[in-house]
């Protein structure tokens, strides 16, 4: 009875749509406020400074509400077709849906780690490699935090520290974002608007890609190595008995094995995930959730 009550009391975000609609009713108010106005424009489309001049406004009523979304993916006269663009975010989007749900990724990011637990450098240029692909292909940031309990116990446990697994994340997708070879959240949606096509320009982006994966990884593995030498010189040496036992068990440590998720089996979800590490024969573990 409590717990039906608590969860009654919880305030739950508003729906996505339940938002742009509630924005598209807004702007319908504001044309009946604000004066109209238009530009003169040039033989490229751009408007000319200093030709701007009043017109008859054209306040939108409830019919134009209803109608505004399906004009944005349609078009009209006035209006360029929003289609394939949303096309292409809900199938991207629904593919990324099937490799979360099924731990295809969480398990291969898994693997990765734990074959190559023994060669810091090694292995800090492999996830930064995966890192940026993620970052490049689908503009991830914050999704590259689930893989993050993946990595704390190895990194930690080769005697390196939070911050290069961090690193590891955060500048491996930023990297990447920052090159977005075929990013369609970013480069397909800005191509449209353009008018051009998202492969100009692919090869700069795919040069700034390959630069990035080398600064990204000269920079967490000269880290790295500074701090495996010696410990002393981590920025979070103050708590490194604490991450060690929070997160690492023994330096040398064991396996990790990665459970929970929203698919069964070892799938890591986003708040969800759970890290198990075994310490040397087995003996002494910590859990992350």
């Amino acid at each position: 009875m409590v717990e039906a009550l608590k969860k009654k009391g919880e305030r739950r975000s508003l729906n996505p749509f339940v938002t742009i609609f509630v924005v598209i009713v807004l702007v319908a108010i504001l044309t009946w406020i604000i004066p109209g106005g238009s530009y003169q424009l040039d033989d490229a489309g751009n408007a000319i400074a200093g030709t701007y001049q009043r017109v008859a406004a054209n306040p939108q009523g409830l019919w134009d509400i209803f109608m505004a979304p399906i004009i944005g993916m349609v078009g009209n006269d006035m209006v360029g077709a929003a289609i394939a663009v949303s096309l292409n975010v809900m199938f991207f989007s629904a593919f990324l849906e099937m490799i979360d749900t099924s731990g295809a990724l969480t398990t291969f990011l898994k693997r990765i780690a734990v074959k190559n637990k023994g060669q810091s450098t090694v292995l800090i240029c492999l996830l930064v490699a995966v890192m940026m692909v993620l970052g490049t292909v689908t503009g991830s940031y914050e999704e590259g935090f689930v893989f993050l309990l993946i990595f704390l116990p190895i990194l930690i446990g080769m005697g390196l520290d939070t911050i290069t697994a961090l690193a590891v994340v955060v500048v491996g997708t930023q990297m990447g974002c920052l090159a977005s070879v075929i990013n369609p959240f970013s480069v397909g949606i800005a191509s449209e608007i353009a008018g051009i096509s998202p492969g100009d320009g692919m090869l700069l982006r795919a040069a700034l890609l390959a630069l990035g994966y080398v600064f990204a990884c000269f920079f967490i593995c000269r880290y790295a190595n500074r701090v495996q030498k010696d410990p002393s010189k981590s920025l979070q040496a103050w708590r490194r008995a604490e991450d060690v036992a929070e997160f690492g068990g023994e330096e040398g440590g064991g396996c990790v094995g990665v459970a929970g998720g929203a698919g069964e089996g070892a799938g890591g979800g986003a708040g969800a995930g759970e890290v198990a590490v075994a310490g040397g024969d087995g003996a002494g573990g910590a859990g992350v959730g």
